[in-house]
């Protein structure tokens, strides 16, 4: 049974990047579970509460982190990489829940419906294409955190938006960016770079418009 195991593990991505590859999947999974899974969990809290004001939350980005998560899921199988498949199995439902409690509450428009189908588009797309389909929709999200920055600025407060979620996602990118340099997968190690400043952006918006309760904390 050992020797299975050892065997399966060594046809995975991480088993094939060696020691370091597998002492760095055990790091991500862990940093999965914590801050990812609590940040995405404490965002899914404010949102299905109806008594927390929701004022800044960008729809968009969370229909498309949702919808990427699917895709990451099957680039995850493709590349049998555990770290990925794990990351998107454990976050990725939160993550629609996030979308349907938003679609409860105010309901969505109809560009943000037309976005949420685009984005079950590219999930069955990325069956026949995973990497092709991967690769473009890591560069087309990085509108989305742009937007969020955005709508902050715009409605001069962060009401809705959970910082802890934003900054474990660009805390994790790191070491996800280091994770690609081990597996040699230099756009894995690029992008995570760029959503790095995406993440930690709104966390800044957030700090500079957070509202008085939040700064009294």
């Amino acid at each position: 049974m050992h020797e299975q195991f050892f065997e399966l593990l060594g046809q995975t991505a991480e088993g094939k990047g060696g020691p370091l590859a597998l002492l760095f999947l055990v790091i991500t999974m862990a940093l999965t579970l914590w801050p990812q899974l609590p940040g995405t969990w404490a965002q899914w809290k404010i949102v299905r509460n109806p008594n927390k004001p929701i004022t800044a939350l960008d729809t968009p980005l969370q229909i498309a982190l949702a919808g990427y998560f699917v895709v990451f899921l099957i680039y995850g199988i493709h590349v049998r990489s555990i770290g990925v498949i794990f990351n998107a199995v454990v976050l990725g439902p939160v993550l629609f829940k996030i979308v349907r409690g938003l679609d409860r509450r105010r309901g969505l428009t109809e560009a943000e419906i037309w976005l949420f189908w685009g984005m079950v588009g590219a999930a069955v797309l990325s069956l026949l294409y995973p990497v092709w389909v991967y690769t473009v929709l890591s560069v087309v999200l990085m509108i989305f955190p742009l937007n969020q920055m955005y709508k902050i600025w715009s409605k001069r407060t962060s009401e809705g938006v959970q910082p802890q979620l934003y900054a474990s996602f660009a805390a994790v990118t790191l070491v996800w960016g280091y994770y690609g340099w081990l597996m040699s997968d230099r756009f894995i190690m690029s992008i995570c770079v760029a959503f790095f400043f995406l993440y930690g952006g709104i966390v800044l918006f957030w700090w500079i418009y957070r509202p008085p309760r939040a700064a009294t904390v």
